[in-house]
């Protein structure tokens, strides 16, 4: 083509990075989309990161394509889910990786048992010191299973500024002794129980009595869909203490509890 033909650089319209941005948000679930937008500019690569890194399900897999790239990588890495692996020394893989990501905000773990875990992983879930600990603000619990209660709690106790946390079929086997002090949920907002033992969780966050004196008033949003009779009274303390500062609550009986809302919510005799 002639050079006189040929169009010149200025001629193309071009856009500022932040409509660009813009543009590429309305991608945000469309993973082929934004992997194949991701090649085309050096300056859209931090936005298609940002979405498709957003949100990851840990696999092993994924974190040895991903170890030697860790440190471009990682900043975008804000939710994680580990579940169900097809082989116990996987797990060891997932959680030595999982403690390495310094961004994550929200975690969840589904579909496991702790004792599927090696000892060199339970102590550092337990015992180790890592950003994880210090920033997660969501954890989801989803049908997992514990050897006792003690450590269920020793390890939702090392995350520090829990906003959101939820059990969902969550069982332990031992029914130990509950020794520990009461959690710090100072900073808790949403509160779910579900298919679980509610009974000891709820004394625990709540700082153990009736009256749940210990617990935060900045819990707004409490979820307790299958209380049974013996919860009735240590739920209705604490709605009774929350009082004004629930924004969202959702009660629900199971079938032998007849007049469950009356007992839940009658005053404290």
């Amino acid at each position: 083509m002639d050079s006189a033909l040929r169009p010149s650089a200025h001629q193309y319209p071009c856009f500022s990075q932040e409509i660009i941005d813009n543009i590429l948000d309305y991608l945000w679930n469309h993973g082929p989309t934004l992997s194949s937008c991701s090649i085309v500019c050096k300056a859209w690569l931090p936005c298609c990161r940002y979405h498709l890194f957003g949100d990851v399900n840990l696999t092993p897999e994924f974190a040895k394509f991903f170890t030697q790239g860790l440190g471009s990588i990682s900043p975008y890495i804000r939710n994680v889910a580990i579940r169900s692996l097809s082989h116990k020394d996987e797990y060891d893989e997932v959680i030595f990786f999982l403690l390495k990501l310094d961004g994550i905000r929200g975690l969840s773990f589904e579909d496991w048992s702790w004792d599927l875990l090696g000892p060199t992983s339970k102590d550092s879930l337990l015992n180790t010191k890592a950003p994880i600990f210090d920033n997660l603000t969501k954890l989801h619990l989803r049908s997992l299973q514990f050897p006792s209660c003690s450590v269920l709690m020793a390890l939702i106790d090392r995350f520090s500024i829990l906003e959101d946390l939820s059990f969902d079929n969550v069982i332990w086997g031992l029914e130990d002794s509950i020794d520990r002090k009461p959690y710090n949920a100072q900073h808790l907002k949403r509160l779910h129980i579900r298919s679980s033992n509610v009974q000891p969780l709820l004394a625990w966050v709540s700082g153990g009595d009736d009256s749940a004196e210990g617990i935060s008033t900045n819990l707004s949003v409490v979820e307790l869909p299958d209380l049974s009779l013996s919860d009735l009274g240590l739920a209705g303390g604490i709605i009774r203490r929350l009082g004004s500062s629930l924004r969202h609550l959702e009660v629900g009986f199971l079938d032998n509890v007849d007049g469950g809302m009356n007992v839940l919510l009658a005053p404290k005799q």
